[in-house]
């Protein structure tokens, strides 16, 4: 009796492990993919810092087990977690790409195609394909927005860490709020 108990645990125990193996590689190519991307747009295209990211944006879940490495030279990262291992690279005018069934070398040198410059002055054209924004809105409480936003991206309030806040009304902005390091033109 206590052989068919030893046996039938031992079973359920290789089964388990086994079952436990294939499930931790199927997962690992999402927390090294996401590592690897997120943390390759943030540092090449936003201009982030590498350790700030790896704090604030991908300290969740098993992310925050992810090894992560920063090549500026070649403008790639490199994560890795257990066996698992993804790299994503940067390419001007495409932007961070993940590395899959694709060599990096064939990657880059495929070429983005020549863009026409704009035809008209962002600064003289009305948002949003400009900059220039109507003085007076009317029906919105600007003081109560500031306010909010001010307690979302300052104060990390409502359960968040805001990187930027935007109310847009009517199709026009009305109260932006950046976090430290953070802009209009950070590409995010």
């Amino acid at each position: 009796m206590k052989k068919k108990v030893a046996i039938s645990f031992s079973v359920l125990l290789l089964t388990g492990l086994i079952w436990g193996g294939f499930y931790i590689n199927s997962l690992l190519p999402i927390v090294t993919g996401y590592a690897a991307k997120n943390l390759s747009s943030a540092v090449f295209i936003s201009g982030r810092n590498a350790e700030d990211v790896e704090a604030l944006d991908l300290n969740f879940s098993l992310i925050r087990f992810a090894s992560n490495e920063v090549d500026t030279i070649n403008k790639r990262v490199t994560s890795r977690f257990l066996w698992g291992k993804s790299v994503a690279i940067y390419r001007e005018g495409f932007g961070c790409t993940l590395l899959r069934d694709v060599e990096e070398d064939a990657l880059r040198s495929l070429q983005f195609p020549e863009m026409p410059p704009l035809t008209y002055n962002q600064d003289t054209t009305l948002w949003p394909l400009g900059n220039v924004i109507p003085d007076s809105i009317t029906g919105i409480d600007r003081k109560q927005l500031q306010q909010v936003a001010s307690d979302l991206v300052d104060k990390a309030a409502y359960g968040g860490h805001a990187f930027s806040f935007m109310v847009v009304h009517k199709g026009i902005p009305v109260v932006e709020k950046y976090n430290k390091g953070i802009n209009a033109s950070t590409r995010l």
